[in-house]
């Protein structure tokens, strides 16, 4: 089932694909819209001059889906940090990738009533003389490509003509969002700016790096793309120096109607709430006089955990018949087993997630202490989550320890991990 947002849509939109280095979704398991972000270095040396054209590796020099940024590694070249982050406002995320020469801010905020949103992602090239920099030159060109995909049969997103300014505007029609219109627009830096339509199947969206990497390689894109009924689009930028990208979502539900002035104003209202609130929930100061940079670490600490929740939803893989020789009681056949592992019904869960990096989907046993934190901060979002996990108790109030839900998951599961055992017992939250 859906998180309840009828009444209040103040969760509705937030960083729930947190696998990623920066993604949005809604608390919706069907007719959903995703959002994510993926960079890489602009080729230097062979690749084609003309502005017109995709900036891309010439035939004989391939792309590496491994070479584009959007899943979150344990890269030790680059680091990402939520520097404050509330799902019922927005967040702010630095990213610094050392190995490729460039750092980031990214910022999110929402209107206030949930229903519309803004990011920004203001960044810049790390030249030699900075104390990130090893080598003896880099590049000063990097694409950045923002995705949006309609990952359902229903509903309707297309490509309109751009705006005066060069804004690209996408517009759609979504059973829960209602109509909206996305508009992605460039400050400063920007050297060129491409569109691309690709007609998705629903549930592969989350494919969307490998589907555009490939496209590049098979230099099948001449800058604007689109297929017909396509279902994902992508805006592809080339950078240079510094640059800002700012993204508006706007809803017919929305009564707030997000620009860049309106953007800029919430980034500083939610910094200066989210500090004030901080203060007044922990209350630091009872309990010593810390320095400036404990309070900075602790607020992250905190932005990070909540950063790290995420909504799923797809079908999981049980076996509630195979038990390892170690896990059969007394007296039990210790016989060889064979595997039985079904298909479980799609389900959904909104969780907190141990590592974006390397564990990005629900754990049981470590929700509990997530919880500690996250009721303290925001409690109706706790029980949120306390009650999205009891939904997956079955009829025999057994639920499995790690929830690997759909493709997207189970492609970062690890095969042992993905088949649940049902021999394995957990106890209440």
């Amino acid at each position: 089932m859906a998180v309840d947002t009828a009444e209040d849509s103040s969760l509705l939109w937030s960083t729930y694909r947190p696998g990623l280095y920066f993604g949005l979704r809604p608390l919706l398991p069907h007719e959903s819209l995703l959002y994510g972000l993926l960079w890489y270095r602009a080729p230097t040396s062979s690749s084609t001059t003309d502005s017109s054209s995709l900036s891309a590796p010439p035939k004989a020099t391939k792309l590496d889906t491994k070479d584009v940024r959007h899943e979150c590694t344990q890269s030790p070249g680059l680091t990402y940090e939520f520097k404050r982050h509330d799902p019922r406002m927005g967040c702010l995320q630095t990213i610094a990738d050392d190995d490729l020469g460039i750092a980031m801010d990214v910022g999110f905020a929402k209107s206030r009533d949930g229903n519309g949103w803004g990011v920004r992602i203001e960044g810049k090239v790390l030249h030699d003389d900075d104390k990130h920099l090893d080598r003896a030159s880099r590049p000063d060109q990097f694409e950045f490509i923002n995705y949006f995909g309609r990952d359902s049969e229903q509903g309707q997103l297309e490509l309109r003509e751009d705006a005066p300014d060069g804004t690209v505007i996408i517009a759609g029609e979504m059973a829960g969002l209602g109509k909206f219109e996305i508009r992605v627009r460039s400050d400063h830096g920007i050297v060129s700016t491409k569109k691309y339509g690709f007609k998705v199947a629903p549930g592969e969206i989350w494919k969307a790096k490998d589907i555009i990497v490939d496209a590049i390689n098979f230099q099948v894109l001449d800058g604007h793309t689109v297929e017909v009924e396509s279902t994902l689009y992508a805006v592809h930028t080339t950078v240079d120096g510094s640059w800002t990208i700012d993204i508006f979502f706007n809803s017919d539900s929305s009564t707030t109607h997000m620009d860049t002035s309106s953007l800029t104003a919430l980034m500083d209202l939610n910094r200066l709430q989210f500090h004030n609130r901080f203060r007044s929930c922990f209350e630091l100061d009872r309990f010593g006089n810390f320095e400036a940079s404990e309070v900075a670490f602790a607020r992250s600490t905190l932005s990070n955990l909540l950063g790290g929740i995420g909504y799923f939803y797809g079908t999981s893989i049980v076996d509630r018949h195979f038990r390892y020789p170690w896990d059969r009681e007394d007296g039990e056949d210790k016989g060889e087993a064979k595997p039985h592992p079904e298909i479980v019904p799609a389900q959904t869960l909104l969780t907190a997630t141990p590592c974006r990096s390397f564990f990005p989907r629900g754990f049981y046993w470590d929700e509990g202490f997530h919880l500690l934190l996250i009721n303290r901060w925001d409690l109706d979002l706790g029980l949120r989550i306390i009650s999205s996990w009891v939904d997956l108790i079955d009829q025999d109030g057994w639920i499995g320890r790690e929830q690997i839900l759909g493709e997207e998951a189970r492609s970062r599961g690890g095969l042992p991990r993905l088949v649940a055992l049902g021999a394995w017992r957990n106890s209440p939250i």
